[in-house]
Order: C-alpha cells, then structure tokens, then sequence
C-alpha cells in the first residue's frame, strides 16, 4: 500500500508549525509517506520543490490542475501533460470546469438518462469532450494516464456517476481518480462508483467526514465535517481492501477539507492507513 498526502498540506505544515519547507517534508516521510500530489501552479510558485521532494525520497504521484474546457479558455490539457512528465508523475488529474448554476436540474442529477442526454447536446460538454479527446492522446505520446475524478462541486462536469461513465464511455484511454469523499459530497453511492469505475482507476483520494451536518443545510460546510482519514463515516477501509484484493497498486492519497492542525491531520491519517496495512499481512 503507497501512501501519499497533497503538496498543500505539506506548506500547511511548515506554515502552522514554524518549520522549514525542508522539514516538514522529512515530518511527512517519517510519517510513512512515500509519495506527493501537487498542483501545477504550486509547481509554478515553488521552482525548487521538485528537487526538494525527491531530495527527501519522496516521488509526485499525481499532478493536477485547473482548466476551463467547458467554457473554452482552453482548447487542451496538453501543459499539464508537460508538468507530470517534468515531475515524473504517471498520473496528471484534470479538473475540466465549471457548468453555470442553472445548468444542472434535479432530473439530471437523478437519472442517468436525462444526463446523459444534456451531456450529448449540450455544446459546452461536447466541446469539453473534444479538448479531453486530444489531451488523452498527448498523454499517451508522453506516456502519462489522464484522469478526471468524481470532484466536489456539484456544478462539475465530474460531479456525479453518470456524468463520469459518460466520459470514460466517450474517451478512450481516459482513466479516473476515484475520490472517496467526493461521492458522498455529491450524493452519490460510493459503491456503486467502484463497482463502475475500479477497472479504470489508477489513483485513489481518501477523505473522511462526519455526516452531523448534511451537505446543502444551512450552517454546513467542509470544514465543519472534515475529519482525520479513519476518523469519519467514510468507508474508507472497504473501499481500500476492495481495490488492494483486485490488484490496485497505485498510491492512496490522504486528503483533509479542514485548515488548522494540518501536522495532526496527517499523522493520524497516516497511522490510520499503516494500521489496516499491518491487519492484512
């Protein structure tokens, strides 16, 4: 099992505790994480932080970035390519924008149908479509897995099931990242999910909450239910044996929607994913 904790989180770290990038990098190693997910506009901000990472012996897992495909800011993904290919990472996340507020009804996120249909004449997803297309074709001349993942926004062209089987129908080679939190987030069936997206997932983000406040009600918010990973109502552990009993061997990354105590966050995480290691020897 490969570990892996988000770049951000690692700044957060050096931040709240007074430290040194350098040294909350080792904090992460000695936590048992092997492995980093980093943003490309970090990678802009921070020149040195590749060295850096692998200086500790630590390698970029997953590189991800922003680019607004629906509304046409760009016609491809293709640097983003560039930058897992500068970092050595074989998996680079692609988050492909934002629909309008009004876009997406109550039937669509309920049937599959209905979706799918709005997704096939809507001409801001086709033109997503068509940009995806050419940066999976990049991708594979570069030797890097394009994915998209079930992402926390419900306005995503990625936010629920249906929308991802529709692109991974439509994409050939398109490969997901499959975030555990985020189907919850969305109202979506976490299981449900794996069992349509595990054979074309090749990386997995494991966040935790508690379900004491509803998503949508009125004092709700990500920081109030964020928790430790293994802390929450997250299936975390069934989800993870699930992929490591069908041969998954790519990294598991924690991830945390909180702000303070990233240092605490982090290390219980990590203590949490070694314990389920250690019960499966």
């Amino acid at each position: 099992m490969k570990l892996s904790i988000f770049f951000l989180y690692v700044l957060r770290v050096a931040e709240q505790e007074n430290i040194s990038l350098d040294e909350a990098l080792d904090y992460a190693v000695k936590l048992g994480y092997t492995g980093i997910d980093i943003d490309q506009e970090e990678i802009k901000k921070y020149p040195d932080t590749l060295a850096k990472i692998k200086q500790h012996g630590l390698t970029v897992c997953n590189v991800y970035g922003e680019y607004d495909l629906l509304n046409g800011k760009q016609a491809d993904a293709f640097a983003l390519i560039d930058y897992a290919v500068e970092s050595g990472a074989k998996v680079a996340m692609l988050l492909p924008g934002l629909f309008d507020k009004a876009k997406i009804t109550d039937e669509m996120k309920t049937s599959p149908q209905a979706m799918k249909k709005f997704l096939t004449t809507n001409e801001k997803a086709q033109r997503a479509l068509s940009a995806i297309k050419k940066t999976v074709e990049y991708a594979k001349q570069k030797g890097v897995y394009l994915t998209i993942e079930s992402f926390g926004n419900t306005h995503s062209l990625t936010s629920y099931i249906s929308q991802i089987e529709w692109l991974l129908s439509q994409v050939e080679g398109l490969k997901f990242t499959f975030d555990i939190g985020n189907f919850y987030l969305n109202g979506q069936d976490i299981f449900l999910a794996y069992d349509k997206f595990a054979k074309k997932s090749v990386h997995v983000h494991c966040k935790d909450y508690l379900t004491s406040l509803r998503v949508g009600e009125q004092d709700f918010s990500y920081a109030k239910i964020s928790v430790p990973v293994g802390s929450g109502a997250a299936p975390t552990q069934e989800i993870a044996e699930r992929f490591l009993d069908n041969g998954y061997d790519g990294d598991f990354t924690g991830e945390y929607l909180g702000v303070e105590g990233s240092a605490e966050v982090m290390k219980q995480s990590a203590e949490y994913f070694k314990g389920m290691f250690e019960k499966r020897r």
